[in-house]
């Protein structure tokens, strides 16, 4: 390889890549936000969470979840990508809704009845503090105000109001379920700035830095804007 594009820059910095001294760009994953619709805010009188994740995977922190539902029963949560058998330890309460792996329609159903989302919730599982999921691109493109537990590599440290980050530790939603809460309940009829996020997520100018780095690779004087 003539050189490396890495999501992250905690990536990039790993031994398992610098050892090879090849020039690197560092690019987040992006989302092409020009290919859909915001979401209007609902108007729940109950507010309304929604995760979207892939079963047996533990760093989606599904677990936490299902503790804070516990904790705040005047917010109903929707976990998408998980079945009832999934979780099969777990007494749900009543206020934990599973909907399996559902159609990309139904998702956008869901997410269009959520007041908020929430990304990963302990990628310290997997010994990692950075990421630029997809789901919480998706999420923030529709306008969905978003729960960050880690360091979001675009759009962490921006300040949003419709952004709230926690730490990315094993008792982060423990400890801050009350901030949580008031930040849901906060968001209850609005929804995130579209033209403050797509800047920092949108796929088209991702790939602009791409093919800019490929020709830096190639010696070529061409620029992309």
């Amino acid at each position: 390889a003539a050189g490396f594009i890495p999501i992250s820059r905690e990536i990039a910095e790993m031994p398992a890549f610098t050892k090879y001294g090849k020039p690197a760009r560092v690019i987040p994953n992006g989302f092409d936000v020009h290919t859909i619709t915001p979401l209007p805010a609902p108007k729940n009188k109950r507010p309304r969470l929604a995760f979207i994740g892939s079963a047996g995977i533990d760093w989606n922190g599904v677990d936490k979840l299902i503790a804070f539902a516990e904790r705040a029963p005047e917010i109903d949560i929707d976990i998408i990508g998980y079945a009832r058998e999934d979780v099969p330890d777990a007494q749900l309460p009543e206020n934990i809704h599973i909907h399996g792996f559902v159609p990309v329609e139904r998702v956008v159903e869901l997410l269009g009845r959520a007041d908020a989302a929430c990304g990963t919730l302990a990628l310290h599982r997997k010994q990692l503090e950075e990421n630029s999921a997809l789901k919480v691109r998706e999420s923030l493109a529709y306008g969905l105000p978003t729960i960050l537990a880690y360091y979001d590599s675009d759009i962490s440290g921006k300040d949003f109001e419709f952004v709230l980050e926690i730490p990315n530790t094993e008792s982060n939603v423990l400890d801050h379920t009350e901030e949580i809460k008031e930040f849901i309940f906060r968001m209850v009829g609005k929804r995130a700035d579209r033209d403050k996020i797509a800047p920092l997520i949108d796929q088209r100018k991702k790939e602009e830095a791409r093919l800019d780095f490929f020709s830096q690779i190639k010696g070529e004087n061409r620029r992309y804007p």
